[in-house]
């Protein structure tokens, strides 16, 4: 049985790898209530002419998708009346950033859903991929976990989990990608079952939820981190976020461990052109700095693996 959705999420690989994955299984989508800043819609529509098997703006040329820019849902009085004008059975939310009332979610009862990317109940929240990263179970418990829609954010149902290995390389980036090709996977296949009746979902055990939003500060690095740990976050968050060091001037962002150079010299922070080197909590260390044409370098390497990458 064919099933029309109403798609509610932001731009990016995983949202366009789950409405296509959607598509490719037969279904059709009503309309995308997109909740994104203009950047990524913008970028997401240059991807379109390079890169369109990940990109919404592809499909909602190809495929004739009505699109509508949301706010909160909470301040949008017609948006249950909206969603019943659309005349779909099917909820899907995908890096939704607002919670979904309840009369909006009455429309579609157990048929509205969502991808969050960790292993609920643990991670829920808005930032899960960080949070997993500086605790380091993005080792061990990397998922995509598909779930009903409930009153709370992420807390509904799981109708089912695919785990998600980190890349040998650390590259969150590929990570993403990874995740995305889970989140089809579970479209194609969970999804499609749960709407047949073939999966039950299985409630959520509250005493092992969490919630993850890590502060500003978790998010840049400090002189009483071990070298360990430094390098750590620098192979993973700041290849794709450029880190700060509390301490240091804010035009000094972080984006690559260079080299333990030694044990720990008492000596200040020395900020190079190319480096910066200070005492660690137990070595002296040595971490390359973002500089202006970084940031362009980065968004081309992108691409090319984005290109590289089937969603399948």
């Amino acid at each position: 049985m064919a099933h029309r959705a109403l798609f509610a999420g932001s731009v990016g690989p995983v949202p366009a790898a789950v409405m296509r994955a959607w598509i490719g299984a037969g279904n059709s989508v009503a309309a995308f209530w997109r909740a994104s800043a203009p950047g990524p819609i913008r970028r997401d529509r240059r991807l379109s002419w390079i890169t369109p098997h990940w990109s919404l703006a592809a499909m909602e040329r190809k495929y004739e998708i009505p699109v509508r820019d949301v706010k909160r849902l909470a301040t949008w009085p017609e948006a249950a009346e909206e969603a019943r004008a659309t005349g779909a059975d099917v909820l899907i939310s995908a890096y939704f950033k607002y919670l979904i009332p309840q009369e909006v979610l009455d429309v579609f009862g157990p048929q509205a859903v969502n991808f969050h990317p960790a292993p609920l109940p643990r991670y829920r929240g808005p930032q899960p991929l960080w949070a997993m990263v500086l605790d380091r179970t993005i080792l061990t418990e990397g998922a995509m976990t598909l779930h009903v829609l409930g009153e709370t954010f992420d807390a509904g149902p799981v109708i089912a989990r695919a785990p998600v290995g980190l890349p040998a390389d650390m590259s969150l980036e590929r990570y993403t990608f990874k995740l995305s090709q889970a989140a089809a996977r579970l479209t194609n296949d969970a999804l499609m079952r749960y709407l047949a009746g073939e999966l039950q979902p299985r409630p959520q055990d509250e005493s092992k939820a969490t919630y993850a939003r890590p502060a500003s500060s978790e998010r840049q690095l400090r002189f009483d981190m071990t070298a360990d740990e430094i390098r750590w976050r620098c192979r993973t968050l700041a290849r794709v976020a450029p880190m700060g060091i509390i301490g240091l001037t804010d035009s000094v962002k972080i984006i690559g461990f260079g080299a333990v150079v030694g044990p720990r010299t008492a000596e200040p922070p020395v900020i190079g052109r190319w480096s910066v080197e200070f005492d660690a909590a137990d070595a002296r260390v040595r971490l390359w700095r973002k500089l202006p044409l970084n940031g362009q370098l980065r968004r081309i390497r992108y691409l090319v693996d984005l290109a590289r990458t089937p969603v399948l």
